[in-house]
């Protein structure tokens, strides 16, 4: 086999380095992807070279492999955070005004993707029910989806997600807790129909953010009514949209209530420790297969600090969570080894000023902060959990700031805006995403 070699001077910058990479075809050299353009340029031109070239001191037989210089440049882009941040700078934002469509369109909490359109989960202080969809490809076609139009009752949700086929809206409070999830057709994006789980269950009201594992939707308890705080999950099978199950996590411990987002790995559900009286930091785990196994991680055995997060995602080997309050804004991120459920480390962004976030994501390669109350990005390193770099959407819009959950489709990360309408979308590492990689809100 032939294994071409590509090398792009474009970092000579950086302590004069190089980057080499290697593949076996022109067409491996072709697919090879930078966020850098002036990179993107080099690997086009020297594909393109390669693919025309033909003596053996341009085209070099041998054994290495494209996936064996991928871990060389990972391992390159972990000895030099410098050289990292060439390769995958943060660059300034486009933005989409959605009150441009609706002026009703603002004011939301969380969102997602089916990998052609945005979907952002209706809030606002009016309590809104108005669904907001925008074309990823051109990020400026929006559509509208009113789900009042169904149900009187469908408004103020926060959180969401899409099991590839419908999308779910979370009920909190639309003027008194609501257990009214709300599911409409991505095909048609007007289908809507409705399930109240206070029929189960009167409890089952007042949620924060959910998910799915392909069977099941999960969603996360918070609310406070009847003069206490919930820790009941309900789950509901998607097939059928109408089978309901709870899981009460306060008969495993009484503090296990007040969750703010939650996310799976593929075999447990997280849910994200926020408030229950008090700030508090306990994660509960429960197996998806039983769906009554519990566990319970205490975060602030680690840190006291570590109680009041709002979010959290997992990258496939950890758990990460947002840092929101814990009496006072705070910028701790825990982190949180899956296969043990118990090693935790901390990443403190404060000294960079960066605290209060809502709702987060990954990439793969890093991990992203959601700014609420300001309008730095805060992303990280997850490869060696230290490294921080920053993205202040305000010197592009000074608008662009106070967001509640973001997503990425695997080629932009979006922040979802909360007392505005102006959605802010910037390049990430491309990727397919993984289970459980955006917070949900």
């Amino acid at each position: 086999m032939k294994t071409m070699i590509l090398v792009l001077p474009f970092l000579s910058s950086v302590h004069g380095s190089m980057v080499r990479i290697v593949a076996e075809s022109a067409e491996d050299l072709a697919a090879v992807r930078f966020d850098n353009e002036e990179a993107n340029e080099w690997a086009r031109i020297s594909a393109t070279g390669a693919q025309q070239l033909s003596t053996d001191a341009d085209i070099v037989s041998g054994g290495i492999s494209i996936r064996q210089v991928y871990e060389e440049v990972a391992e390159l882009r972990l000895q030099n955070a410098e050289l990292r941040s060439m390769m995958w700078p943060m660059l300034p934002p486009s933005v989409l005004d959605l009150t441009g469509t609706d002026s009703d369109l603002k004011g939301f909490v969380g969102g997602f993707t089916d990998g052609t359109y945005g979907y952002m989960v209706p809030y606002n202080g009016a309590y809104s029910g108005k669904v907001a969809r925008f074309l990823l490809s051109d990020f400026s076609s929006v559509s509208v989806l009113d789900l009042i139009a169904t149900d009187s009752d469908l408004k103020g949700f926060r959180g969401g997600f899409t099991d590839g086929t419908y999308g779910y809206m979370v009920p909190y409070h639309n003027g008194a807790y609501s257990g009214k999830v709300a599911r409409f057709l991505l095909s048609d994006f007007s289908s809507v129909s409705v399930l109240d789980l206070t029929a189960t269950d009167s409890d089952l009201k007042g949620f924060y953010g959910g998910f799915t594992d392909g069977t099941y939707g999960y969603m996360v308890p918070k609310s406070y009514h009847n003069g206490a705080y919930s820790g009941k999950v309900a789950r509901f099978l998607l097939s059928d949209f109408s089978s309901v199950s709870v899981l009460d996590l306060t008969a495993m411990d009484s503090d296990l209530k007040g969750f703010v987002g939650g996310f799976t790995d593929g075999t447990y559900g997280y849910m994200v420790p926020h408030y229950n009286g008090a700030n508090f930091g306990k994660v509960a785990r429960f197996s998806l297969s039983d769906f009554s196994s519990v566990s319970v991680l205490d975060l602030t055995a680690t840190d006291s600090d570590l109680k009041g997060f709002h979010g959290g995602f997992t990258d496939g080997t950890y758990g990460y969570l947002v840092p929101n309050t814990n009496g006072a804004p705070f910028g701790k991120v825990a982190r949180f080894l899956l296969s043990d459920f118990s090693t935790v480390s901390v990443l403190d962004l404060t000294a960079s000023d960066l605290e209060g976030f809502v709702g987060g994501f990954t990439d793969g390669t890093y991990g992203y902060m959601v700014p609420y109350s300001f309008g730095k990005v805060a992303r990280f390193s997850l490869s060696d959990f230290s490294s921080v770099s920053v993205l202040d959407l305000t010197a592009t819009d000074s608008d662009l700031k106070g967001f509640h959950g973001g997503f990425t489709d695997g080629t932009y990360g979006y922040m979802v805006p909360y007392s505005f309408g102006k959605v802010a979308r910037f390049s990430v590492v491309s990727h397919t995403q993984g289970i459980g990689w955006t917070s949900s809100p």
